[in-house]
């Protein structure tokens, strides 16, 4: 992949486990389970749609 492409990739993750992080702050919970699966997911999505 491009440079340009991977560095979307690890802004996409970063954003989604950001967003996780801030949405379980609000109810005092640290999970970072979820954390991992949402960067994992944000991963996929970006890798498939970066294939095409």
């Amino acid at each position: 992949m491009e440079r340009d492409k991977l560095s979307l990739v690890a802004v996409a993750v970063f954003s989604s486990v950001m967003l996780t992080h801030r949405f379980l702050s609000l109810f005092d919970i640290t999970d970072y389970v979820l954390l991992f699966y949402s960067a994992l997911f944000t991963a996929s999505i970006c890798a498939i749609l970066l294939k095409r």
